[in-house]
C-alpha cells in the first residue's frame, strides 16, 4: 500500500479523494496479494482523520484562523502624517501603505525631485483611509522612497480653478482643516501681513533679499 505522506489538501473531501485514488491503484497493482491485503476505504478514512488530528495532515482551510484572514484583510497602518506646503502631492512610503490596499504602478518613468535636486523613486500611487482625531477621510497617495508620510496641503485644497474643496489654516500651535471660503471670510477682516500665491501646486511669492538691519543699526 502506498504511503500517506504529510500534504497539504484544500479539504477533508479532496484528502479522502487522494486516499481513494491511491487505494485504486494499489488494488490494480496487487493482483497477486494475499487476501485482505487490501485495506478498506473507512480504515482509510480513519487513518487520514488521525493524520490530521495529529498535525501530520494539514488541510488549508486550517493554516489561518478566521480573525488572521480579517486581519489580513482589514489591516491598518498607524503613520504620523506631516502637512506640506511644500509638496505637490500627498506622498508616502510603500512601509506605511495597509495590506490589501492596491498600488497602480508609475509606468511613466517619470520620478520626484526633491529640494536638493535629488531623485526620489516613485513606484506608483493608491487610495486609503485617514482616520484621525475628527474622523475618517479618504486620502489619494503617491507611493514614493520618502521618510515619512506627507499631506500636500494643494492637494487637499484642490484644483486651482474653482471654489476649492478645503481651507487650511496654521498657527503656531496647529494646522487645521476647514471648509472651503473660511480663508476669504477671514481676508474681508484681516489685512495680510505676507501672501504667498498659489503657482501649480507650491504656493511662492517673488520678494526682494536684501541683508537684515535691525532697528537702530548703523547701515
Amino acid at each position: 500500500m502506498q504511503a500517506v505522506e504529510k500534504a497539504m489538501f484544500p479539504s477533508l473531501k479532496e484528502a479522502l479523494g487522494e486516499v481513494q485514488q491511491a487505494l485504486h491503484e494499489e488494488e490494480l497493482c496487487a493482483t497477486s496479494a494475499a487476501p485482505g491485503h487490501t485495506t478498506l476505504l473507512a480504515e482509510m478514512q480513519t487513518l487520514v482523520q488521525e493524520k490530521i488530528d495529529a498535525g501530520e495532515l494539514a488541510l488549508l482551510e486550517d493554516q489561518e484562523a478566521p480573525d488572521e484572514q480579517i486581519n489580513a484583510v482589514q489591516s491598518e497602518i498607524r503613520a504620523r502624517v506631516a502637512m506640506d506646503s511644500g509638496a505637490v502631492w500627498s506622498v508616502t512610503h510603500r512601509a506605511t501603505v495597509p495590506h490589501g490596499t492596491v498600488i497602480a504602478p508609475n509606468t511613466s518613468g517619470k520620478h520626484f525631485v526633491g529640494a536638493g535636486g535629488d531623485t526620489i523613486i516613485k513606484h506608483g500611487k493608491c487610495t486609503t483611509m485617514m482616520t484621525g482625531s475628527h474622523g475618517p477621510v479618504g486620502c489619494n497617495w503617491q507611493v514614493a522612497d520618502v521618510t515619512r508620510p506627507l499631506n500636500s496641503v494643494s492637494q487637499v485644497t484642490g484644483p486651482y480653478d474653482g471654489p476649492g474643496e478645503h481651507d487650511v489654516l496654521f498657527n503656531n500651535k496647529t494646522c487645521v482643516v476647514v471648509p472651503p471660503g473660511v480663508v476669504n471670510a477671514i481676508l474681508e477682516k484681516v489685512k495680510p501681513i505676507a501672501e504667498y500665491p498659489r503657482e501649480g501646486g507650491l504656493y511662492v511669492a517673488d520678494v526682494i533679499m536684501s541683508s537684515f538691519t535691525r532697528q537702530g543699526q548703523k547701515e
